[in-house]
């Protein structure tokens, strides 16, 4: 099934009962949602979907007063996400992502540019193995190894160290694991 068009959803809060139950059910709009008792939404979302359901626009009314606080705009390249470009209320750019992909469509590279300024403020790339399982992560120039277990009783590739060049002598020793983690049954 393909939907093309806008979607609209509201944000409640509940009320909880001392038992940490619901005590005061509220009131949802959206897709695959319920409708309960009416009541009044903290904030309303507005999305827009092309024809291959890809979100095209997010835009955040925050007070629910109809009035557009906050729109997130993607960009498509085929299939993959090429930008995200977040605007305030007077269009003015807040933050602005651009996203790389390489052949096998994983993202590559991703470059922020957190305050809107037209600069980039941090550049992450990651890198994979043949079987497209991320290997490392480098991050404004620092280098993150992940040492993998691709075979291993849950059936999917878990990360058993995360070490780092930390004395930058381009070699990774045992004692620059920054990260170490435990599979259990």
């Amino acid at each position: 099934m393909s939907f093309q068009g806008v979607v609209t959803e509201s944000v409640y809060d509940y009320t909880a009962s001392g038992a940490g139950r619901l005590a005061e059910p509220r009131f949802f709009t959206g897709l695959g949602l319920s409708q309960y008792t009416a009541a009044t939404a903290d904030e309303k979302f507005t999305h827009a979907y092309n024809q291959n359901d890809r979100l095209l626009t997010e835009e955040l009314d925050s007070d629910n007063d109809s009035t557009t606080g906050q729109t997130t705009t993607y960009t498509w390249n085929q299939t993959q996400l090429a930008a995200k470009t977040v605007t305030d209320s007077v269009s003015s750019v807040t933050s602005v992502a651009n996203y790389s992909h390489n052949f096998q469509a994983r993202l590559s590279q991703a470059q922020i540019d957190s305050d809107g300024d037209g600069t980039t403020d941090t550049t992450t790339s990651y890198e994979y193995n043949d079987r497209g399982i991320r290997i490392c992560k480098t991050l404004d120039g620092t280098e993150t190894l992940y040492l993998i277990e691709a075979n291993n009783p849950t059936g999917y590739a878990q990360i058993l160290e995360e070490k780092q060049d930390l004395n930058a002598d381009g070699a990774i020793q045992h004692a620059e694991v920054v990260k170490s983690h435990t599979l259990g049954l």
